[in-house]
C-alpha cells in the first residue's frame, strides 16, 4: 500500500525536486532539502476538507490515484505534499521526505548514528530511489535521490544527450 502512495507521488515530487535542483546552484542552497510531506490517515476526504479550510490549500486527487496532492509551494519556498487514508489499522503519521546524493551511503551513515533502515534503499521508478528509515527515537523519514536512471544509462553505454541529438 505505501509504495502504491509513494508511486503516485513520484510526479508530484518530479517538479519539487526539479525546482530544489535549480536551486543547488545557490551558495545558500540547504545541502539535503526537505521536498515532500505526506500524511497518513484515517480519513483523507475528511483530512483534506480540514486543512483546506484551515490553510486555505487548494487539493487534487488524479483519477485513480489514492494521494490528494497540495500545492503548498507557494512563492514563500515551502514544499507539496499529499493525503491519503489508511487502508489497514495503524496510527496516523506525517512523513518528510528529504532529498540527498549518494543514497546507498547515508542509509549507512543512518545506521551508524543509531537509526534503523526500514526500507533499503531502491528504485521506485522515473529515476527516483527512496529509503525509509527512522531516527534513534522511532520517528520515520524518508530519502530521495532522483536522477539515478539517467547517470545509470549515460555509465552502461546507453546513449548520452549528445548521442541521442545526433541521430535526430
Amino acid at each position: 500500500m505505501r509504495w502504491v502512495v509513494l508511486l503516485c507521488a513520484v510526479a508530484a515530487l518530479a517538479g519539487a525536486v526539479d525546482d530544489v535542483a535549480a536551486e543547488d546552484e545557490d551558495p545558500g542552497a540547504v545541502a539535503n532539502p526537505v521536498v515532500f510531506w505526506e500524511l497518513g490517515c484515517h480519513d483523507a476526504e475528511k483530512s483534506v476538507e480540514f486543512f483546506s479550510k484551515l490553510f486555505g490549500w487548494d487539493f487534487s486527487k488524479p483519477e485513480g490515484s489514492l494521494l490528494y496532492t497540495a500545492d503548498t509551494a507557494m512563492e514563500q519556498g515551502g514544499i507539496n505534499g499529499g493525503i491519503f487514508t489508511l487502508r489497514k489499522a495503524r496510527l496516523p503519521f506525517v512523513t518528510i521526505y528529504v532529498q540527498v546524493e549518494e543514497i546507498e551511503k547515508k542509509a549507512k551513515l543512518v545506521e551508524e548514528l543509531g537509526g534503523l533502515i526500514i526500507e533499503e534503499p531502491q528504485d521506485i521508478g522515473g529515476g527516483m530511489w527512496i529509503c525509509l528509515f527512522t531516527d534513534p527515537s522511532g520517528v520515520t523519514f524518508a530519502m530521495l535521490e532522483p536522477g539515478r536512471a539517467q547517470e545509470a544509462e549515460a555509465s552502461d553505454g546507453g546513449p548520452t544527450e549528445e548521442q541521442s541529438a545526433d541521430s535526430d
